[in-house]
């Protein structure tokens, strides 16, 4: 009974595919939607300036479905900017990189045993 809910690999590799997919169109969405409330647009001016019809732009930006090249093209023209830019991640360049913590120093037996050797 167990072996009926046991799920394949290639079941789970298709599930991750999945989930990339939804997050990928989650982010385009969400950079779609950013842009257009910034610019101070309604989703049929936006499709008016992107040639696009205003349903093209809702399901966008609802992350319905994955927007064609063609539609990319289009969406940053309208707002000015290249497929690269409108598809970038939003976390500015100038924010300082992110630290480790130091390093954790550890005294292994063997290096102190080394150590009392080499001093001899």
């Amino acid at each position: 009974m167990t072996s009926f809910f046991k799920r394949s690999s290639r079941e789970t590799l298709h599930e991750r595919a999945l989930l990339q997919e939804i997050d990928e169109r989650h982010f385009i969405s969400e950079q779609v939607f950013r842009r257009r409330e910034q610019a101070g647009w309604s989703q049929e001016e936006l499709a008016a300036k992107a040639g696009m019809t205003q349903a093209q732009v809702a399901v966008i930006e609802a992350g319905q479905a994955n927007p064609t090249l063609r539609s990319l093209v289009k969406l940053a023209q309208a707002f000015g900017c290249s497929v690269s830019e409108l598809t970038a991640d939003p976390t500015p360049l100038h924010e300082p990189a992110r630290t480790h913590p130091e390093p954790v120093r550890r005294e292994w037996a063997s290096a102190r045993v080394e150590d009392d050797v080499l001093q001899r």
